[in-house]
């Protein structure tokens, strides 16, 4: 999986780790390590977020922008995300640019759910003008389970945005005027309630584990990584290494997502608005209440 090298009697120890449900750090198969998110963090962004899972590290922005619909889908808005690596992340990366593109690829399918992220919400006149969401993600530093902590940042970025308020007017000519406030308080939000996270579960031996460190995403032979929305509904599935499942250790890893995804998202949710309490305290940041989706 990377090119982090372990000795045989590293890789033994991990593998009884995971026999015995106690790991290196101390936690236990399903536990995370702390994550810590600071939201903000790009001026120049509508939205943006820094997310610490462990070692790893991701820094994510989010850009709103005007576009016209596609032809396929006139009354639907658009999502555009990139990742790129740090010269720090493609250091620790085995085939960076390749492991850029099946995040980036991983992510996109776990915002192509309508049921979790509706993009109709984000058209503003079908078949005219549209938001486009581009965001951009960064690997800053590699500690194992990017995929989690990528889908963590995305979800801080876009609970930050704010996006000012839009009028359009058409006349009976059918031009069309865009009217966008510049009152920094009249903003409205990307509520994200039901945008899901990732929970990927590594398999190492005949066990599995969660948010895998970089000694044993190592010594992992296969992964799967489960999209889940806070009420547990499943969103995404998707495997990645050489090795196999048998159709049982795949339903238990399905259960165990589905244990841990609710719990992620109210961890998340909980430093999320804490952080924006903070914020609006030192008067660092608009209140808004209008909703996108309302």
């Amino acid at each position: 999986m990377t090119d982090y090298l372990l000795s045989e009697a590293e890789k033994t120890f991990i593998l009884h780790g995971v026999q015995s449900k106690l790991r290196s750090d101390g936690r236990g198969n399903s536990d995370y390590r702390p994550i810590s998110v600071a939201t903000n963090v790009i001026a120049a962004a509508n939205g943006s977020a820094r997310v610490t899972l462990g070692e790893t590290q991701i820094l994510v922005g989010v850009k709103v922008n005007i576009d016209q619909p596609s032809k396929e889908k006139p009354d639907e808005g658009k999502v555009e995300l990139f990742v790129e690596c740090s010269t720090n992340a493609m250091q620790e990366l085995k085939n960076p640019q390749e492991k850029c593109f099946s995040l980036a690829s991983a992510l996109r399918k776990l915002y192509a759910n309508e049921t979790c992220f509706d993009r109709r919400k984000l058209c503003l006149l079908p078949g005219h003008k549209c938001f486009v969401l581009s965001v951009d993600v960064w690997i800053l530093e590699y500690g194992g389970n990017l995929l989690d902590a990528a889908a963590l940042a995305i979800k801080s970025a876009l609970f930050s945005a704010r996006i000012p308020k839009i009028e359009i007017n058409q006349d009976d000519e059918g031009r069309i005027d865009l009217d966008v406030s510049d009152d920094p308080y009249d903003m409205i939000r990307l509520p994200v309630d039901n945008i899901p996270l990732y929970v990927t579960l590594f398999r190492i031996g005949n066990g599995f584990l969660a948010d895998a460190n970089q000694p044993e995403a190592a010594c992992s032979v296969a992964r799967l990584s489960v999209g889940i929305c806070a009420n547990s509904r499943i969103s995404a599935i998707c495997a990645e290494g050489g090795g196999s499942f048998d159709p049982e250790t795949i339903t238990d890893m399905i259960h165990t997502a589905e244990q841990l995804g609710p719990s992620l998202h109210d961890e998340l949710m909980t430093q999320l608005e804490k952080e924006e309490k903070l914020l609006l305290s030192r008067g660092l940041l608009s209140a808004s209440e209008n909703d996108l989706f309302d």
